[in-house]
């Protein structure tokens, strides 16, 4: 027994460890809350909110009579990862867009993924390109390749 304290070694083992579910619990919460957070950055990304269903999105513009700017990307693409990390991260440039448009990112990733023959539908023969459709899905506008797409989001924005 420790006289200072009261207790002994055994009680001072117990009370400072804690209940041995309380630790896997608690590393079970931070993995889950961190996984969470990773896949809403992945969905969302940095600066802006873009949906990933190309459908979905063309349903928002209809609904709301907003264009649609649909951007066919790849993670293994790097001007794509250059335009996602520099002018799509200002929101300066974002925040209008959002309010102006319905966006939409298509990942190309997956050259034979569920993407490929949406891409293929439009005509997407490079990446990045960005297509702009009127509410009904008619396109607009259509550029290709990341310095230029960086100037035209940027003139976008400013409009």
């Amino acid at each position: 027994m420790r006289p200072d304290l009261g207790i002994t070694p055994r009680e001072l083992e117990i009370t400072s460890a804690g209940p041995g579910w309380i630790k896997p619990v608690v590393l079970l919460l931070v993995v889950a809350l961190l996984g969470g957070g990773i896949a809403a950055w992945k969905a969302h990304g940095p600066g802006g909110t873009w949906e990933h269903d190309f459908d979905a999105g063309l349903d928002a513009a209809e609904s709301t009579g907003k264009p649609m700017l649909v951007l066919y990307t790849a993670d293994w693409c790097p001007p794509c990862r250059t335009l996602k990390g520099t002018v799509l991260r200002e929101p300066e440039v974002v925040d209008p867009l959002k309010q102006r448009y319905v966006l939409v990112k298509v990942d190309l990733s997956n050259r034979h993924g569920p993407n490929a023959e949406l891409a293929a539908h439009y005509d997407v023969t490079g990446i990045p390109t960005v297509i702009l459709y009127s509410p009904a899905g008619h396109e607009i506008d259509r550029v290709t390749g990341g310095a230029t797409l960086s100037s035209w989001f940027r003139m976008k924005a400013r409009q």
